[in-house]
């Protein structure tokens, strides 16, 4: 065999075993992934999620705490004011401050959907009643108190949705709210 014969040889046999080099390394990485770290707001909001669920189920079975929770109780994701957006329903939400309603869809034993527009008839309709009961009051004052408590409970955040009469502006379309001389006011009927 020429010494020539033998360069060529080992030339061939090095870049074989490059490619068997690189092959095999390529096939540990792709199978040496690193863990997943979880996204914290996406945790949160599976969380968020998983309450109002309960809730919703609860509500569906009778139990109209839970749906005043379902529908009043406020989220927030990290603090944020950004918007986030749905795939379904009203597509637009604040981070700082949203609720059940503009994440989950809660869907009733009686086929029903405890909705943002349902949720204002809801809280009005609770909150009317229940100062009805402890004052003998008008049924004028019961929805000026109730348009009160409601306001202050549903507050739409500090991110921009949108104008007025945009339907992403969920808090302006469905809750009605109405700008006052003394700020936002959700009014009750």
């Amino acid at each position: 065999m020429s010494k020539g014969q033998k360069s060529l040889e080992m030339i061939v046999g090095m870049i074989i075993l490059l490619v068997v080099a690189a092959v095999v390394i390529n096939m540990f990485l792709n199978n040496v992934k690193p863990p997943d770290i979880p996204d914290p707001k996406k945790m949160k909001l599976e969380q968020i999620s998983s309450t109002c669920e309960q809730w919703c189920e609860a509500y569906s079975s009778g139990d109209l705490a839970a749906g005043i929770s379902y529908c009043s109780e406020q989220f927030s994701l990290v603090g944020e004011s950004e918007i986030a957006e749905r795939r379904e329903g009203i597509r637009s939400y604040c981070e700082d401050s949203f609720y059940c309603f503009l994440v989950h869809d809660c869907q009733l034993a009686n086929g029903q959907t405890l909705n943002a527009g349902r949720c204002k008839e809801l809280l009005c309709q609770k909150f009317k009643a229940s100062y009805l009961e402890k004052k003998d009051a008008s049924e004028e004052a019961a929805i000026d108190y109730a348009s009160d408590k409601i306001t202050r409970l549903i507050k739409k955040g500090s991110c921009d949705l949108g104008g007025d009469e945009s339907p992403d502006n969920w808090y302006t379309w469905v809750f009605e709210a109405q700008q006052t001389d003394s700020g936002w006011k959700i009014f009750c009927s």
